[in-house]
Order: C-alpha cells, then structure tokens, then sequence
C-alpha cells in the first residue's frame, strides 16, 4: 500500500523524528551494513539511514562474500540483506553469520517469498521489496531495540 498519499509533510517530520528519537534510545551510534547486488538498492538505503538514522554509519555491500569479508574487518549492529544475489545467497549468508554469532541482529529485505525464506528464524523480519521506505526503517528499529 502506498502510505506517502494518507500523510502530507508535518506527518513525515513527526515520522522521522520519532523514529531518530527511537534509534537513538537504541543503539547510539547504529553501525548498518546492507547487503544487495542492486547498486539502486543499496544507494536508496544508504540515503534512507542517512536521513533517519543520522547517527548511524552505513558499509554497503554488492555481495555475500564481500559482506563476510567486511564483517570480518568490522564490527556491525545490524545486517540488511537481499537473498537472491549472484554466487553466495543471502540464506546462506545469513546462515553463515548466525553459526559464528546466533544473536547477530538481521533483516532481510527480498522481492522473493520462497519456502526458504518462510524458514528464516522467527527473529528475522522480512521486509518486501517495493513496501514502503518506512516499512524497512520500522524493521530496522524494531531489531535494533
């Protein structure tokens, strides 16, 4: 659903400062990395978390491997994932850093609503490519919490 139509701009000021206000009871300095062979997809987000999550520091990946290789380099709060990329997939990844760190925070941002998905563990959102911006933000908060 397109909520952009039911709310005029006081809302989304309201909208983007509770959501910073929220973030920022959270994890202070939020460090996000996402993952998505879309370099559209991963501009958007990065834009996104800019603007509502200013604190935050945002590592974008085009990959599985790239993303392992940077957490191994780095630490990060939260993980934003594609699943279907190029070579490694983003369960694999996903299963990957879980066996290294089973609280590691995840969200999974897919146009995909394969079985393999449906099995992600229950703390795992999945956030629909083409929801709302807000969508993606409101999951990221709520793990991040």
């Amino acid at each position: 659903s397109d909520w952009s139509s039911d709310v005029c701009s006081s809302d989304l000021e309201d909208i983007s400062m509770t959501i910073t206000a929220s973030v920022k009871t959270a994890i202070a300095n939020p460090r996000i990395m996402v993952v998505d062979d879309d370099p559209l997809i991963t501009e958007l987000m990065d834009i996104v978390f800019g603007i509502h999550i200013p604190e935050g520091t945002v590592t974008l990946a085009h990959d599985a491997e790239h993303a392992l290789t940077q957490i191994g380099q780095a630490e990060f709060d939260i993980l934003i994932t594609d699943i279907n990329m190029p070579g490694m997939s983003g369960i694999e990844l996903v299963e990957r850093i879980r066996s290294e760190n089973p609280e590691f925070r995840i969200v999974v941002h897919s146009g995909s609503r394969s079985d393999e998905i449906q099995a992600l563990p229950s703390d795992i959102p999945v956030v629909e490519k083409g929801s709302s911006i807000k969508s993606i933000v409101e999951a990221v908060m709520r793990v991040l919490e």
